[in-house]
């Protein structure tokens, strides 16, 4: 695992970093971190995405308009961190030696990424903050 020490800040616009995970909360069925920002430009496409519908762990999206030109893998961040399993899995099946993972302000999921194996890692934050500079 490698992190790279840049991290990408996405504001508006469409980019077409890929694949992309990104935060959603699960337990509450609304985004969250990343997912609401995207969410909120996209006037709401996430979330009535996956309104009714039912599922698990993660789920991949590819819409018009939501940022991520090549669609987004959506995860509970706070279900990967009790069930790592989960993300590693689905990022070894994936088999892409780089992908963006949101930086959460909500969770600190760098103990996660560490167990990676071969994978180089490019953190983005959702929006400008000049504190973070």
């Amino acid at each position: 695992m490698t992190v790279n020490s840049n991290i990408l800040y996405i504001d508006y616009g469409q980019v077409d970093y890929s694949p992309a995970i990104i935060d959603y909360d699960f337990l509450n069925k609304r985004p969250r971190g990343g997912s609401c920002r995207i969410d909120f430009f996209s006037h709401g496409m996430i979330s009535s995405s996956l309104e009714g519908i039912s599922f698990d762990n993660k789920v991949y999206l590819k819409k018009d308009n939501i940022f991520f030109e090549k669609g987004i893998f959506l995860l509970d961040f706070s279900q990967i961190l009790n069930s790592p399993e989960i993300f590693i899995e689905m990022v070894e099946n994936l088999k892409f030696t780089k992908i963006y993972m949101e930086n959460s302000k909500h969770y600190d999921i760098m103990p996660l990424v560490e167990k990676l194996k071969n994978i180089d890692v490019i953190l983005m934050n959702f929006g400008y903050d000049e504190s973070e500079q």
